[in-house]
C-alpha cells in the first residue's frame, strides 16, 4: 500500500479519536457540575446554599413495613441504567416479598431528575422503569401494580460520576376492606398467562392433547410455559402466589394423569461458557424439582430437569437479571 496513504488513514484516525476524547471529557464536566452550577446560580442570588449528602435507600408504607439502607441505588451521571449495590439486594427481596403478601398495597416509583441534564424528564421516567423491571424480573413483582412518574429535583449528589438516590419508592394502600372481602382464590385463565403472552421468549401455547380425560379446566391452567425469575448470588425457589396456583394444578395434573411430564430448564447468569452455563443452570432446575417433590408432593418421575446453554447478553443488572431464570414446561 501507498506510504503517504497510509500515513493520511493514520492522521484520519488520530483525528477521530482526539475529536470523540474531546466530546467525551467535555460531556463528562457538563454533567457532573450540573449541581454545583444548580448551587452556584443560588449562591449568586444571595440563597443559602447547604452540602448535599449522600441520600440512603428508603421505603415504607407508613405502618408496619420499612426499609431503610445506607447504600442507595446509583446511575452512572446523565444515564438511567439502574446499578444495585450487593448491600441492597436483600432489601429489595424484602420489598417484593411485602408486595407479594399484601395484594393491597402498591408501589409508586419516582424517577427524579434535573433540568440541567439531557433529555430530562424522559430521564428521570426512565430511571423510575429500570428499577420497577429490575423487581419484574428479580422478583416477579406485576409490572400492572407499579406506578412510575418523574420528578424534577433541584440537586442530586454526584461522586467519582455516579449519581445516588435518584428514585424515590412509596407503598400505597389500593384497595378497601370490602373489596378485599370481595375477592376470591380462584384464578383465572388470563391471570396465569397474562406476563407470558407479553414474552416473545415462549409460544403462545403447548399443544397437549387430552387423551387422558383430564379435566379440561385443569389441562388449560397448566398447558402454558411459566417462568421464575430469582435474585442474584444466593439461589432460592423464588415462587409467588401466582406459581404456587399453577404448581397445585399441576399436582392436579399428574394425579389425573400419571404418565405426564414437565420439564425444568435452569438459565444461568454467570458469565460462563457453554457447558459450565448449562451445568449450573441445571443445578437450579434440580433444586426447583425437589422444592416441587416436598412442596406439593409431586412425583419425581413427573418432573424432568435440564440446563440450558442460551445466555442473552449481560451488559447491565437488567440483562443479567432477565438470564435469571427458570422455565417450566408441559411437555406430556
Amino acid at each position: 500500500m501507498n506510504k503517504k496513504l497510509i500515513i493520511g488513514i493514520l492522521t484520519i484516525l488520530l483525528l477521530g479519536w482526539i475529536g470523540l476524547s474531546s466530546y467525551w471529557y467535555s460531556q463528562r464536566i457538563k454533567y457532573n457540575s450540573y449541581s454545583q452550577e444548580s448551587r452556584k446560580e443560588s449562591a449568586d442570588l444571595g440563597e443559602e446554599t447547604t452540602p448535599i449528602s449522600k441520600p440512603a435507600f428508603v421505603v415504607s408504607d407508613d405502618e408496619s413495613f420499612s426499609i431503610s439502607n445506607p447504600n442507595p441505588i446509583y446511575f452512572a451521571v446523565g444515564r438511567s441504567g439502574i446499578h444495585v449495590p450487593d448491600t441492597l439486594t436483600s432489601a429489595f427481596a424484602k420489598l417484593a416479598l411485602f408486595l407479594l403478601n399484601n395484594e393491597d398495597k402498591s408501589l409508586n416509583i419516582n424517577g427524579l431528575y434535573s433540568k440541567s441534564e439531557p433529555s430530562s424528564e424522559r430521564i428521570g421516567r426512565e430511571r423510575a422503569e429500570s428499577v420497577r423491571d429490575y423487581l419484574v424480573y428479580n422478583h416477579r413483582l406485576d409490572a400492572e401494580s407499579i406506578t412510575l412518574s418523574a420528578v424534577e429535583k433541584e440537586h442530586v449528589y454526584t461522586e467519582n460520576n455516579k449519581t445516588y438516590g435518584l428514585v424515590e419508592l412509596f407503598i400505597h394502600s389500593t384497595k378497601t376492606t370490602d373489596t378485599l372481602e370481595e375477592e376470591t382464590e380462584e384464578i383465572t385463565v388470563t391471570e396465569i398467562t397474562n406476563e407470558l403472552e407479553t414474552n416473545t421468549d415462549f409460544p403462545e401455547e403447548i399443544s397437549i392433547s387430552n387423551s387422558n380425560n383430564v379435566d379440561p379446566s385443569v389441562l388449560r391452567k397448566v398447558k402454558r410455559k411459566q417462568t421464575m425469575y430469582y435474585p442474584p448470588r444466593n439461589f432460592y425457589v423464588n415462587s409467588t402466589r401466582e406459581l404456587d396456583r399453577y404448581f397445585n394444578y399441576l399436582k392436579k395434573y399428574f394425579d389425573q394423569n400419571p404418565e405426564g411430564k414437565i420439564e425444568i430448564t435452569g438459565y444461568s447468569d454467570s458469565e460462563l461458557g457453554a457447558s459450565a452455563a448449562k451445568k449450573e443452570g441445571h443445578e437450579k432446575a434440580i433444586l426447583v424439582k425437589k422444592y416441587l417433590m416436598e412442596e406439593h408432593k409431586i412425583n419425581s418421575k413427573n418432573l424432568e430437569t435440564s440446563g440450558s446453554t442460551r445466555q442473552a447478553e449481560q451488559n447491565s443488572d437488567m440483562e443479567k437479571a432477565k438470564n435469571r431464570k427458570v422455565t417450566f414446561e408441559l411437555i406430556n
